[in-house]
């Protein structure tokens, strides 16, 4: 009886863990997104991988909860030159799924 009581202990510490972790990946997907539709050329865009990707836990001007999300995009330009941009995204979990708060582009680099 100890032994499964401390079994049901150790898994509903463990499930809120994973949930945290596939809410970030969520969040990183959705910035993917949103910055996507923000590129000239999107087609051509390639992501570092998303495991790459940072993202940490912030609180949205709402008081909400959100996620501040960084990293960086290898993408054509007006000019059809291959660019690096770095990015960083902040997104909020809705109802409805994410939405971007702000999405800023940081100079681009060859």
């Amino acid at each position: 009886m100890k032994l499964i009581m401390l079994v049901l202990v150790a898994v509903m510490l463990v499930i809120p863990s994973l949930s945290s972790a596939d809410e970030k990946t969520e969040a990183k997907r959705a910035a993917i997104q949103f910055v996507t539709k923000r590129l000239k050329a999107p087609l051509t865009a390639k992501f570092e991988p998303i495991k790459s990707i940072v993202a940490g836990k912030t609180k949205a001007s709402d008081g909400k909860q959100a996620w501040d999300v960084a990293g960086y995009v290898d993408s054509e330009n007006e000019f059809s030159a291959m660019l690096r941009q770095d990015f960083i995204v902040t997104v909020q979990r809705t109802k409805d799924g994410w939405k971007a708060l702000d999405v800023t582009f940081l100079k681009e680099r060859q």
